[in-house]
């Protein structure tokens, strides 16, 4: 790269928090770096499974209607993680992940 394109990057030197878990962290750090950018991975989250899934689980029954009355009507995930887990859990209880 030249020194011309290298100081036209958006984030040309400057410093960034990566937040993310660790296993997320060094994807998003490479973006980063490819702006110009110089992560700093500092991971402040574990994504871990509970020890009891029959709260998810029986959420997820009502979103279909399997449950007791009171179903859901929408769901929405603003998290990567919070959808892969939910799919997951949708196989495990035989819930389609298309409706």
């Amino acid at each position: 790269m030249s020194e011309m394109q290298a100081s036209t990057l958006p984030l040309q030197g400057k410093r960034i928090l990566v937040t993310r878990t660790r296993k997320q962290a060094s994807a998003f750090s490479a973006q980063l770096r490819a702006l110009g950018a110089l992560p700093v991975e500092f991971p402040t989250i574990r994504i871990e499974p509970p020890q009891d899934w029959s709260q998810l689980d029986a959420a997820l029954r009502r979103l279909y209607g399997a449950g007791p009355s009171l179903a859901y009507d929408w769901l929405i995930l603003t998290s990567a993680n919070g959808v892969a887990i939910c799919m997951q859990r949708l196989r495990a209880l035989g819930l389609s992940v298309f409706f």
